[in-house]
């Protein structure tokens, strides 16, 4: 009687040799199985191999041409066969043959040309604000609508990113010191970074701290209305003054940090310096959730009437 094998057995057993890490001998003794039939398998495996790729739809498009086609050859104005008999003896529904695909119309045409003037006036608004304005001329779009439209002509809300990593093409570039590195003690790493908050009828500000990479514990901290590197060197000065002076000093490619005086601040008090990479992330000390809640919290308890004009 001639042995049949399971599917996943056919499977397993030419994968062994397909991976030319053994001969077909091997496995033909370790599963007792004749060599010649691991080779017929082997080359089944190799041949549909393809089939694993394949778009899923592939089929339906052959499918849908295949009728296309015998749609084609049904004539209307035959009298011996009905249409109806036709469509049968084809193999084609006649609600493919009758179905007629209606022209696209524009979403809500009439809105078009408003949106776009909108848009191009005010090109801040987001569909919101657009919808709002509409409304205040007596135009009643819902936003949903109003996005739709916005979404059908390609028009996006353009506004300033906050990017507070900035590098400056002239300022010197320092390697990460960090990798691999255990720190084992206070003073050996400290890290810094700025965050924007935003505050009720202030608009945004920013924070820097610098913060103890062992302790996890903020030395400094400074808020200023302006990107300026001037709050960051109070914050780095005020943490220097009190804590002494770490072993190395990390922070990211922002150009606050990595400026001439801060740079030469550190120099002076023998810091090695310390930059992330692109893809060295994870020491900041704000944005990854270290501190910077407890940071924000302390923030708002200050007197707002001192930020910097």
């Amino acid at each position: 009687m001639r042995e049949r094998f399971a599917e996943q057995f056919k499977a397993t057993v030419p994968l062994e040799a397909v991976k030319e890490e053994q001969t077909l001998q091997e496995p033909s003794e370790k599963y007792q199985v004749h060599p010649n039939q691991i080779s017929v398998w082997k080359k089944k495996l190799l041949q549909d191999s393809a089939a694993l790729f394949e778009r899923k739809n592939k089929k339906d498009e052959e499918y849908n041409r295949l009728n296309r086609q015998r749609s084609g050859l049904i004539d209307r104005k035959e009298t011996r066969l009905s249409v109806r008999k036709q469509c049968f003896l084809l193999g084609v529904t006649r609600s493919r043959l009758y179905y007629c695909l209606k022209p696209g119309k524009p979403i809500h045409a009439k809105h078009h040309e408003a949106i776009g003037r909108i848009a191009e006036a005010q090109p801040f608004y987001c569909y919101r604000h657009v919808t709002f304005e509409l409304q205040s001329r007596n135009v009643q779009p819902s936003w949903k609508q109003v996005r739709l439209i916005r979404n059908a002509l390609h028009i996006k809300t353009s506004h300033a990113k906050r990017n507070t990593s900035v590098k400056h093409p002239l300022n010197p570039i320092y390697p990460y010191l960090l990798k691999c590195k255990e720190i084992r003690h206070p003073n050996q790493v400290w890290c810094t970074d700025l965050a924007y908050i935003k505050l009720p009828e202030v608009g945004y500000v920013y924070l820097a701290a610098v913060l103890d990479l062992y302790s996890r514990k903020v030395l400094s901290w400074k808020v200023s209305n302006s990107m300026g590197s001037r709050f960051c060197e109070e914050a780095l000065r005020e943490a220097l003054e009190t804590y002494g002076a770490p072993a190395i000093f990390n922070t990211d490619q922002g150009s606050q940090f990595t400026s001439n005086t801060c740079t030469r601040i550190l120099h002076e008090q023998h810091v090695r310096i310390s930059i992330d990479g692109r893809d060295d992330g994870g020491t900041m000390c704000i944005s990854n959730g270290s501190g910077g809640r407890s940071n924000t919290m302390r923030f708002f308890s200050a007197d707002i009437k001192t930020l910097d004009h």
